[in-house]
């Protein structure tokens, strides 16, 4: 029987031709999910429209570009490199990074950066004519309590203020820090800081019959000969009734669990090969390698009925899916009884798949500058980049714009609890390394599991979650 692909997947936004006229529906496509700026339509297809002409002349030879025509309604003002703090909520967004024909963080603040008059007329919508680099490069619908942008800008009187006119509500601008010109928001970032909610529904032990070679299946004396389907073929399950969700969302979770997860994801610290973990990779990639500085879960709180624990990661740099693909497996482990020595096998040549935890949990917390901070932040002319004086707007912005849309998401919806549905579809697919031996045990793998068209091999074109190249 031919293998199905039950998988969610994050299609890519079709890119536009650079020779393709500009489409008049754009501004319906790009803006504002959640609640509109100042800006109006009019205002919106023109700074897209400005966008879209910028790329096409920096993707053509600088001989065929011809001159370009000064706006004699722009005024030169002198401008700094800063360093510019902000949060957002990626609900309703395809991403941080700018990607035309598809909402995104970055095309709704170059225009509130145009509008506001903190970059010129002249430049407005062309990234690279105002130096303009992310610090980290955020998922589909992933949000940002901290994130860092740097760029040369005007430093008016007011110009924070402005820019946030412009801005929806759920991306907000704190302040600037003055930086030297040669600062780059990804280059000197020292670390970035994730944090993923988790409910702990999540970590409650598996039936049997999905991993009937688990430590779950062996405690519950499961007879794997009296099992009534087929191995390695996926199956059918029933979507998520409201009793069923609300049953699930009354869990709590016993102390060793959490205890569990704790021990897993501490042993993801380290530099290791985490191709794995990606997309696209190979254990004999450079960029695979990867240095965990710290992996800690907190305690357990309740929201809106739901129980939750939060998760939060320190590494230098992470690649596409990294963080959702290792809460993923840390979630398979703790659901299946599946020791923590399985976490070292994964870092071998072995092939491993590993489903993508929701993106509805995942928040970049900040990146950290400490070493710039402390070789160029006390130079005159010159600050540190610290979140710090603006904790408390932050704080209220997290309470307001993230963690009541991933409360409020998973309390209506049930996201979380879909996706172990769908992830229990095709449960043999990691069966095999979850087994009582806690590693893997290649005799239990399917045999088309890596084959050509299958869902390993499905996924989208590898590009850095946080902008690494």
């Amino acid at each position: 029987m031919k293998r199905k692909n039950h998988k969610q997947k994050d299609f890519p936004a079709k890119q536009p031709k650079l020779d393709e006229p500009i489409a008049e529906h754009l501004v319906a496509l790009s803006l504002k999910p959640v609640e509109c700026g100042a800006l109006s339509e009019t205002e919106n297809l023109e700074y897209e429209k400005k966008y879209i002409n910028s790329q096409r002349r920096n993707r053509t030879l600088e001989e065929d570009r011809g001159p370009r025509e000064p706006n004699p309604s722009s005024i030169r003002k002198p401008k700094k490199k800063v360093a510019l703090l902000m949060s957002y909520a990626g609900t309703g967004y395809h991403g941080m990074q700018i990607n035309p024909l598809s909402s995104s963080i970055e095309l709704d603040l170059h225009k509130a950066l145009a509008a506001s008059g903190a970059v010129s007329q002249d430049n407005a919508m062309d990234p690279t004519k105002s130096s303009f680099v992310r610090c980290a490069r955020t998922d589909k619908g992933v949000h940002a309590a901290g994130n860092v942008v740097s760029l040369k800008m005007s430093l008016d009187d007011g110009i924070i203020g402005m820019i946030n006119e412009k801005l929806p509500p759920q991306i907000r601008v704190w302040g600037w820090s003055r930086v030297p010109n040669k600062f780059s928001a990804k280059v000197m970032c020292d670390s970035r800081i994730y944090e993923y909610l988790l409910p702990t529904y999540c970590l409650k032990d598996v039936d049997p019959s999905f991993y009937p070679h688990s430590n779950v299946a062996l405690n519950a004396n499961f007879d794997i000969s009296k099992l009534d389907r087929k191995l390695n073929e996926p199956q059918e399950l029933p979507p998520i009734d409201k009793h069923h969700l609300e049953k699930l969302q009354s869990y709590r979770a016993p102390p060793e669990k959490l205890d569990e997860l704790k021990e897993i994801l501490a042993e993801y610290k380290g530099t290791k090969l985490y191709h794995n973990f990606t997309v696209g990779k190979t254990s004999k990639d450079k960029s695979v390698k990867r240095y965990i500085i710290d992996f800690q879960c907190g305690e357990p709180f309740v929201r809106d009925g739901i129980e939750w624990v939060s998760c939060k990661v320190l590494g230098q740099a992470f690649m596409l899916h990294q963080i959702r693909k290792m809460i993923g497996l840390a979630i398979l482990m703790v659901r299946s009884g599946t020791k923590k020595d399985l976490i070292q096998h994964c870092f071998g040549e072995e092939r491993m798949n590993i489903p993508k935890a929701p993106a509805l949990g995942l928040l970049l917390e900040r990146p950290v500058f400490d070493h710039y901070n402390e070789k160029e932040g006390t130079k005159e002319d010159r600050d540190v980049i610290d979140f710090t004086p603006f904790q408390k707007e932050i704080n209220e912005f997290k309470e307001r714009w993230i963690y009541k849309a991933i409360s409020d998401t998973e309390k209506n919806e049930g996201q979380f609890a879909d996706w172990l549905r769908l992830v229990d579809q095709c449960s043999d697919d990691y069966s095999w390394f979850l087994n009582t031996k806690n590693c893997f045990d290649l005799g239990l793998q399917p045999e088309n599991l890596f084959k050509k068209g299958t869902k390993a091999n499905d996924e989208e074109e590898l590009v850095d979650e946080d902008g690494e190249e």
